[in-house]
């Protein structure tokens, strides 16, 4: 279940999600820490957006053979909570180290 649980994030967007956002750190520059959390915080957002999709559209996704997300919903809310926590507390992170805020 943890194979599918990963699979439903898309782990391919939260890489595309970090080299954006490490491309943006050559047009707007930061602290270090504030770059790094930023970007982690990112990733996981992305990753957040593929796994809420799915348990939206679980019971649409079975006509296209899709059964993993129509099978597990609780699993994969909590899954969906979880990178929320995640999430947030790099949120939390970036905004500790920023200059702006800190």
């Amino acid at each position: 279940m943890i194979k599918q649980l990963i699979q439903s994030c898309r782990p391919s967007t939260g890489v595309f999600a970090t080299i954006a956002a490490i491309i943006s750190w050559r047009y707007e520059p930061a602290p270090w820490p504030v770059m790094w959390w930023s970007t982690i915080s990112f990733a996981c957002l992305t990753w957040s957006i593929m796994v809420f999709n799915d348990w939206v559209d679980r019971d649409h996704d079975v006509k296209k053979g899709k059964q993993f997300a129509h099978d597990n919903p609780r699993a994969l809310w909590r899954f969906w909570l979880t990178l929320n926590a995640f999430t947030s507390l790099a949120l939390l992170f970036t905004l500790w180290y920023s200059p702006m805020v800190g």
